[in-house]
């Protein structure tokens, strides 16, 4: 595998292998903690930081080799990031990449895909809100279909419902704000599944593991969900 552009730190895996998985860090304190939980997934990963997110998402590497992008948290409107908008549209094409999106993460994809975003009915910061685990399929396992467990949200802005028909698959909150969406080789999240306050915040990393067994990784033993 080839080298990435202007590594900021890369956590190897037990092999010593090449980045599988690049966290974007948007200037936010919780970079880390999502990095903790990538690094429990026992893939070699790397951090790359705000001043060279432009520069690597034109990288050729992304374009050869199968990866998976993690758009971390940050402040702002992601209208403020849309001078990224082209080269993520662009690698969303990709049948080589995984799109993961958390809370800054998942409203720029929400941009890129057309949706509104603006000031949330009921702004949460540091609170619990119950989701309901959908059955998506490679997406969770199986046995936590249907259950109900705690999410921790920090949102001012939100996805508002889109009004045409799409092939997103999705959770609203009381709101009609998407709270979760499955797409075509991603998923993003309104919430913080790295935080002490969601309840089985490995779950919320489940998605990158079976899109890497896809390609014949080998590091994806399932973990028992005793909810």
């Amino acid at each position: 595998m080839t080298t990435v552009l202007h590594p900021y730190r890369i956590y190897k895996d037990k092999l010593g292998r090449e980045p599988i998985i690049s966290l974007l860090d948007f200037n936010d304190s919780f970079t880390f903690n999502i990095a903790t939980y990538l690094g429990l997934l026992g893939y070699s990963f790397q951090v790359i930081p705000f001043c060279r997110i432009s520069s690597f998402l034109k990288s050729p590497f992304l374009f050869n080799n199968v990866h998976i992008l993690v758009y971390g948290p940050g402040p702002g409107h992601p209208d403020e990031y849309s001078n990224l908008f082209s080269s993520i549209k662009e690698l969303l094409s990709c049948n080589r990449l995984f799109h993961v999106g958390i809370c800054l993460g998942h409203q720029i994809m929400g941009r890129i895909f057309g949706d509104d975003v603006a000031l949330s009915k009921n702004p949460i910061h540091a609170q619990t809100v119950s989701l309901k685990i959908p059955s998506w399929e490679s997406c969770f396992p199986k046995e936590t279909w249907g259950r109900n467990i705690l999410v921790q949200r920090y949102n001012s802005l939100s996805i508002k419902k889109q009004k045409i028909k799409n092939s997103f698959k999705e959770i609203l909150d009381e709101n009609d704000e998407v709270l979760m969406r499955l797409f075509e080789r991603g998923v993003s999240y309104q919430f913080h599944p790295e935080s002490i306050g969601t309840s089985f915040p490995s779950l919320f990393f489940e998605p990158l593991k079976y899109f890497l067994y896809n390609f014949n990784y080998e590091e994806s033993d399932s973990v028992g969900w005793n909810l």
